[in-house]
């Protein structure tokens, strides 16, 4: 556990797996066939999610499927189905951990080659590196900050309008 902190507070990436990514089209993967060409090789790491990062994840997160209008064993199979991609989708995104669309390559290779248990400990992960309690703590002293404030009110508007 104190490993954990002390990797978020110095925010050292955290090495999930090296994966072998899908061939991309389908003359690079006759090329693999053919042995012409190495399989390109992805090291995954997980470092600490930068702001875009947090508020994509943070969209991806409520989109998850939390209710069945099944009833029993068949709500927890439709579930599932309903949210295994959507959870490979938040894992490739905080692994990505930058504005562009996350690679799909990145998401089948975490379908692909994650087992439940490892997603359950890149998920905890995952939601270390999100922060929250930073990111709300620095919303409540910025508040803390438009309150003491003796200046007449002004909206962050008419702030950057005057750069």
């Amino acid at each position: 556990m104190q490993k954990q902190i002390l990797e978020q507070i110095v925010d050292e990436p955290i090495y999930l797996k090296t994966v072998t990514l899908e061939p991309e089209t389908r003359w690079e993967a006759l090329l693999q066939a053919l042995r012409l060409r190495k399989p390109k090789q992805m090291r995954l790491e997980l470092q600490g999610a930068k702001l875009r990062t947090v508020e994509k994840l943070a969209l991806l997160i409520l989109d998850l499927r939390t209710q069945s209008n099944m009833n029993g064993v068949d709500a927890i199979y439709d579930l599932a189905q309903a949210n295994v991609q959507k959870k490979a989708v938040i894992i490739a995104t905080a692994i990505h951990n930058h504005p562009s669309p996350t690679p799909t390559g990145l998401i089948k290779a975490i379908l692909d080659n994650f087992t439940n248990t490892e997603i359950h400990e890149i998920t905890k992960a995952v939601y270390g590196r999100l922060d929250m309690e930073s990111f709300f703590a620095s919303t409540a002293l910025l508040r803390e900050l438009a309150i003491i404030r003796d200046t007449p009110e002004t909206t962050a508007s008419q702030l950057l309008s005057e750069t």
